[in-house]
């Protein structure tokens, strides 16, 4: 009798300690809901360190880091919170909430994502293993509502070195080590489903055209030939919840159907550039192209191609911007009828011309089918290098923002005349716009609506400020003010007192 009590007693005391060992392992979100207006989800600027959701802004307070503090219910520097919106769309500074009281971290390429109702994040793990150590080298990714109810783990990665897009289907697709994988979200407890591997490069869209196309579900990737002898590579397309294609090939007998030049008969090798959203039922991919054996043959340079839905190619309708160089971004400018034509286009360029170049398309093609000239110095419009351009401007003339060495620069580039867009000089319009210290290590300074900038303020521990850019006076830096739009922590407040200290010192 006595062996059978002890048995029972061993029994409960297991139990005992494996719901102990679970309760310490894992963590449960559970909070009330904040009060919000659902009626309005329209979305702006999606996927970066803060989002535009109808007559909000939601945003990461702050860059915590992967071993910031990170209780649920407790912390604030990297939380998600959330401010109401003005008519001028500047955030109201009493309408401050927090939404997701976690340390919000994952990847450099993703932050935020809003689609319907349900935001998207990802954070370090807060399980511990067996001894009790956090295990915050896992990345956790998960979602909840926007009032911050209903908080669902999605994912939990063994790394940070991942990169994925939620698409507007209720998928996730992501990439780790070559290959692609798919988590339908419409399942409690989604399993990984391998799509392709041996990948070699990957473009998806950009959050910007989540709308109800085939795109927004959309990812381009590129893969060496099946042919093992093969020097050509292969372009394919999967979409979200469907079926992966080959959609162009650098065989000269296959997607060119041997109409190459004579030196091209190894193929070429294609290198994915830009995926841009032409409109609903268009895709244009740009991409640079290179003989297999010599990069520096003649059919080296940039191209494009408009895939419809159907993501078949057609090699008479490749588009060709330059000849001997690669070109690395693309930003056609104009009417909505224009920019779907591609009538007008800027380019990124590198090299021994550095900077930022205009060009109108041909009414014939020069030589070896070359649709622009780019290569002409006279059609530069900015002068530098390392340049990300931020916003066009239509109005009496086209002007660009454009960020350069953590400053953002207005300057007007193209006047428009009756002949279309003609260059204007290199110092036409050009006047300092923003200059502060934005924090590059994460996430970069977003423009969530336009002119209004949100970024980490690498002089205030990479806390998030706001920056009205609408409101800046050519040549007058009083008007050039930052404000913090989050809550600093009290661990930030006293470090910053201390810094303030050592300098008084």
């Amino acid at each position: 009798m006595k062996k059978k009590h002890l048995g029972i007693i061993l029994v409960l005391v297991v139990i005992i300690a494996l719901t102990m060992l679970l309760a310490s392992c894992t963590t449960s979100f559970k909070q009330k809901a904040v009060q919000t207006d659902f009626s309005n989800l329209n979305v702006t600027s999606n996927g970066g360190l803060a989002v535009g959701v109808g007559n909000y802004v939601y945003f990461i307070n702050g860059a915590a880091g992967e071993d910031g503090y990170n209780k649920w219910g407790k912390t604030e520097k990297g939380a998600i919170m959330r401010v109401e919106l003005d008519a001028d769309k500047n955030p109201v500074a009493n309408t401050l909430t927090t939404i997701i009281p976690k340390n919000v971290h994952g990847t450099k390429k993703t932050g935020l994502v809003v689609l319907g109702d349900r935001i998207f994040f990802t954070s370090p793990s807060t399980n511990t293993n067996s001894k009790g150590e956090p295990l915050s080298n896992k990345m956790v990714l998960l979602s909840a509502k926007l009032d911050g109810s209903d908080v669902k783990v999605i994912k939990e990665f063994d790394t940070y070195d991942i990169d994925y897009k939620i698409t507007n289907n209720g998928f996730v697709l992501y990439m780790s080590e070559g290959k692609l994988y798919s988590l339908n979200l419409s399942k409690n407890k989604p399993k990984a489903k391998e799509i392709d591997k041996e990948i070699t490069s990957y473009k998806f869209m950009d959050y910007a055209t989540q709308r109800d196309s085939v795109f927004a579900k959309t990812i381009i990737y590129t893969k060496s030939s099946e042919d093992k002898t093969a020097r050509y590579n292969t372009v394919w397309q999967y979409t979200a919840g469907g079926d992966k294609k080959e959609i162009l090939n650098g065989n000269p007998k296959g997607s060119y159907n041997g109409k190459t030049n004579i030196e091209d008969q190894n193929g070429y090798v294609i290198s994915l550039n830009q995926l841009i959203y032409a409109d609903k039922d268009t895709l244009r991919l740009v991409y640079n192209k290179s003989n297999a054996v010599d990069s520096s043959n003649r059919s080296t340079g940039t191209y494009s191609y408009d895939f419809s839905t159907s993501f078949t190619f057609d090699y008479k309708k490749e588009v060709r911007y330059t000849k001997f160089e690669n070109i690395s971004e693309l930003r056609f400018i104009g009417t909505k009828d224009q920019i779907k034509k591609g009538e007008f286009v800027l380019a990124k360029r590198s090299g021994s011309l550095t900077g930022l170049f205009y060009s109108q398309k041909r009414n014939t093609p020069g030589e070896f089918g070359v649709m622009y000239d780019l290569e002409t110095p006279q059609a530069q419009v900015i002068d530098g290098s390392n340049i990300t351009l931020l916003e066009v401007f239509q109005g009496e003339d086209v002007s660009v923002r454009y960020l350069v060495d953590n400053k953002i620069y207005n300057k007007s580039i193209l006047s428009i005349t009756s002949e279309g867009f003609q260059p204007l000089p290199l110092n036409a319009g050009l006047y300092l716009v923003f200059d502060k210290n934005a924090d590059t290590g994460w996430l970069s300074l977003d423009v969530v609506h336009d002119q209004k900038y949100y970024y980490f303020n690498s002089d205030v521990l990479k806390n998030i400020y706001f920056y009205d850019a609408s409101k800046v006076v050519k040549k007058d830096k009083r008007t050039m003010v930052a404000r913090q739009v989050g809550k600093i922590s009290k661990a930030d407040e006293l470090a910053l007192l201390e810094e303030v200290k050592i300098e008084e010192d």
